[in-house]
């Protein structure tokens, strides 16, 4: 499926238009959790696009009715070299040159759609290039930990919108494109069965039940928007 196939998928009934890239060709717990929740998101109006390689979390992804673009993820080698030190001036051309031809890429997908959502790690500078590259906001999705070095000077220059007592950065934002969310919600059904056992006697999570919880999700979710859009700080490193 091309672009012009995602635009025809996305533009029907003037849904909002979000193309999520991923690395992954399998389906892992971001990807499940991306799978439960793009149905919800497509009867509240947003219209979930998929740019991945090809395997098992396409194939789930299609299975659902949803428009998926192959993305062919490029060889990386990252900032660090075996053992820990920094790669030759050689290896830091490739990495430039591999995250140029990916960012191109996404960037003519990118432009067919109202917003780019990174889901790993080894796509978010692609991604935040080519949302630059076409003018579209970026919204990134941390599911590792970042090292001491660059990544923690990029941390400091980014305006922090949550922390808790163990992990100092919950969600940021770098500029008004680019936010970063070290955390993310996935109570499907599956996952409220799991909890069930734990639920002090009497409580239950079942049938109405559920409702006045999903109220309070859908409230807390949206205060936490609103305060994202209002916090600014002036980047410091």
């Amino acid at each position: 499926m091309n672009g012009a196939a995602l635009r025809r998928n996305g533009d029907a009934g003037g849904a909002l238009r979000v193309l999520v890239a991923s690395t992954s060709p399998e389906v892992w717990g971001a990807e499940r959790s991306l799978l439960g929740l793009a149905p919800l998101l497509e009867e509240r109006g947003i219209r979930l696009s998929l740019a991945s390689p090809r395997g098992g979390f396409s194939d789930a992804w299609s299975a659902l009715g949803l428009p998926h673009v192959e993305f062919a993820v490029p060889s990386r080698s990252g900032l660090r070299a075996t053992g820990g030190g920094r790669p030759g001036v050689r290896e830091l051309a490739g990495e430039v040159a591999s995250t140029g031809r990916s960012a191109r890429r996404l960037a003519q997908l990118a432009r067919e759609v109202d917003v780019v959502h990174s889901n790993s790690l080894w796509g978010h500078l692609d991604c935040a290039v080519a949302g630059r590259i076409s003018g579209r906001p970026v919204v990134l999705e941390l599911h590792d930990l970042v090292r001491p070095g660059l990544g923690r000077i990029v941390l400091r220059m980014a305006v922090r919108l949550a922390s808790s007592d163990r992990y100092e950065n919950q969600a940021f934002r770098y500029g008004d494109r680019v936010y970063g969310l070290q955390f993310h919600l996935e109570g499907d059904d599956e996952v409220a069965a799991d909890w069930a056992a734990d639920l002090p006697a009497g409580i239950s999570l079942d049938g109405p039940a559920r409702r006045p919880v999903e109220a309070t999700g859908r409230r807390v979710f949206g205060r936490f928007i609103a305060l994202g859009s209002a916090t600014t700080r002036t980047p410091k490193v």
